[in-house]
């Protein structure tokens, strides 16, 4: 199954873009624990984009594309946003004290830690990435 959408890129379509991903995902009999589990790395990606893709108050578009078989779930998030590879990114010291702790990295580090696989790639103008999480 191949199913497609594109959002503009505000935090007011959040809901509609999880609405879109649950939908695709019910279709595909996900297990509720993974489904939950996929649902919080799909929120914290856009989110992201949402906030730290676009410069300024231009707000461009999150383009879906949901690919599912029997054994797996693959969700390719594109945006035209600042070039961002999330896998590039160090992993947060989560054994320091809150205070003695760096800014950020715990939503990129929180998504590898939800889905079975990640990977970016910067084509053209557009930030390219796809997540996958098993089914079963």
């Amino acid at each position: 199954m191949n199913t497609k959408a594109s959002f503009r890129a505000t935090m007011c379509n959040l809901s509609a873009i999880m609405a879109f991903v649950d939908g695709v995902v019910k279709k595909c009999n996900m297990r509720e624990d993974k489904w939950l589990q996929l649902k919080l790395a799909v929120e914290e990606v856009i989110v992201n984009i949402v906030q730290y893709s676009y410069p300024c108050d231009y707000k461009g578009t999150i383009e879906l594309e949901c690919e599912s078989n029997d054994a797996q779930f693959q969700l390719t998030v594109i945006d035209s946003g600042v070039p961002y590879n999330p896998l590039a990114q160090k992993t947060p010291n989560l054994e320091a004290q809150l205070d003695d702790r760096e800014i950020g990295g715990l939503g990129v580090f929180l998504i590898l830690n939800s889905v079975d696989d990640v990977n970016y790639q910067r084509l053209g103008k557009q930030n390219v990435l796809t997540i996958v999480k098993f089914i079963k």
